[in-house]
């Protein structure tokens, strides 16, 4: 009896023990400790958020690594503070790190929806520390924002490079990069509360054409289940890596390396290329052309345009949000003479009852228009039509300005969505109660889709599907507002439609 009294205590007392170890482990996010397979990271606990900043999600890409796919994640003894950003790409070639967002009280059992988000910048600037996850982390999604690398570093062509790995990826070092975080999220994302069958990929400009690209590209099939894309490019040109005639990404690599002394495309070249400093491959990079760092096609990841991958059916047949603005060019118009522009567009058929059915003769207005239409607007429509004959599509139009400055803006700017999608801290302009309300909407929206793969939710206006025969999508109204249109703007972009049909025939 007396053996017995001991050996049920014993039972007891262990079970006591591996319960108390099981209810620390459950609430370690909340003590602010991770662990990944590359050890523990300890972040930082604020207002109900676990934040982790700084992780390590491959190989440092410097020296000999230089434009080579991404390597292993490095791992370590100990405990690793989690709670600095790493270094921003555009800085330092040092920095494949990501940020997570979480709620406090997840546990692996919790298999929360994931976010991973793709900054925007141009391929040359931007960095994963500059998105705050807080808003989505309290709407029980967990975001991850990543580097990856940008400029010459990111995007870049040379023979000698080629010659390394003639039958593997090169080139499009930054959406190798996007890949492995991905591949990081998916082995690690379960430590902190989520689930990696639950996963959308989703950017910002950049960000957006990335995702689109991924969605083409076989290296990312399965790695995510729904998409994002705000403020896309679906028609930007992909330069060929190599061209017997005609410009390419290798052409343009040659002569720039040849312009800093190596010359050849053997190895020696290849060696040449890595002792470059960064500030060197900054320098001078092209805003246009081949030679502009920038997704190309290889061949393999990235075949050709967005919209004609999308028009061949390659893409993964996911649920699909994107969106545009009003003034998506306002980046872009910088230099042009509106007036000459307009004059010579209104020279063709059509163009006056599309773009001043009024005669106003508001030419910055009319180029804003023009310009819009031309990159973001009518190719969207076109992925729009393409992508809902397949999986289910939302597609919005963000006009909202703050009304500090809405009775002087043409329209919401480029990316201008992003700030209210995170709500995200500017210093220069804090968002007001007004800007607020609208961030609540827009967030609301996208944490349902990053959950169901349905943005609708419980209180706000009805986001139908896109079907070709309506067309409706949501608008963010100048006001904030939220409104369904059927065929907004058809005549428009049935102008720029046979704009772009007449240029390709060319």
């Amino acid at each position: 009896m007396k053996l017995r009294t001991i050996l049920t205590a014993a039972v007891l007392a262990g079970a006591l023990v591996a319960g108390g170890a099981t209810a620390q482990n459950a609430n370690s996010l909340a003590s602010g400790v991770a662990r990944t397979k590359q050890g523990e990271v300890k972040g930082a606990v604020v207002d109900g958020v676990a934040v982790f900043r700084g992780l390590p999600y491959a190989a440092a890409p410097v020296g000999e690594r230089r434009w080579r796919e991404p390597g292993a994640a490095p791992t370590w003894q100990g405990v690793r503070d989690a709670t600095k950003n790493g270094g921003s790409c555009a800085e330092v070639e040092d920095c494949l790190y990501l940020n997570v967002f979480t709620p406090a009280n997840a546990t692996a059992a919790s298999k929360l929806p994931v976010f991973v988000f793709v900054h925007g910048g141009g391929f040359a600037g931007g960095s994963g520390g500059g998105t705050d996850g807080t808003k989505f982390a309290k709407a029980g999604v967990i975001t991850v924002a990543i580097n990856y690398r940008l400029g010459r570093a990111g995007w870049f062509a040379h023979p000698a490079l080629t010659a390394e790995n003639p039958r593997g990826l090169h080139g499009n070092y930054g959406n190798m990069d996007q890949i492995a975080a991905l591949k990081w999220v998916r082995d690690n994302i379960a430590g902190y509360g989520g689930d990696p069958a639950k996963l959308t990929l989703g950017g910002s400009s950049a960000g957006a054409i990335s995702t689109a690209y991924l969605m083409l590209a076989p290296q990312a099939k399965g790695l995510f289940s729904k998409a994002i894309s705000e403020s896309n490019f679906a028609r930007l040109e992909a330069a060929p890596i190599r061209a017997a005639s005609g410009d390419s990404a290798e052409k343009a690599g040659l002569a720039w390396a040849e312009s800093l002394g190596i010359k050849g495309s053997g190895p020696d070249a290849a060696a040449g290329l890595r002792k470059l400093t960064l500030e060197q491959l900054r320098a001078n990079a092209p805003a246009a052309g081949a030679g502009r760092p920038r997704p190309m096609a290889d061949g393999v990841m990235i075949q050709a345009t967005i919209e004609e991958g999308f028009r061949a059916g390659k893409q993964a047949a996911i649920p699909y949000l994107f969106g545009d603005t009003d003034d998506d060019s306002s980046m872009f118009r910088r230099g042009i003479d509106a007036k000459a522009r307009v004059a010579e567009l209104s020279k063709v058929p059509g163009f006056q009852a599309a773009y001043d059915p009024q005669n106003k003769g508001d030419a910055d207005l009319m180029l804003a228009y023009i310009m819009t239409d031309d990159s973001n607007r009518e190719p969207n429509r076109a992925v729009a039509r393409l992508h809902a004959a397949k999986a289910p599509t939302y597609v919005y139009h963000f006009t909202y300005v703050p009304k500090d400055t809405r009775a002087t803006a043409i329209g919401a700017g480029h990316s201008a969505e992003t700030r209210y999608v995170f709500a995200g801290a500017n210093p220069q302009r804090p968002l007001d109660a007004e800007d607020l309300a609208v961030s609540d909407k827009i967030n609301a929206y996208f944490a349902a889709f990053i959950k169901t793969g349905n943005p609708n939710t419980a209180g706000l206006q009805a986001w139908p599907k896109y079907d070709r025969r309506t067309e409706q999508r949501l608008v963010v109204t100048k006001t904030g507002g939220l409104m369904v249109t059927e065929k907004m703007d058809a005549a428009r972009l049935d102008f720029s439609e046979a704009q772009a049909i007449a240029r390709q025939r060319k």
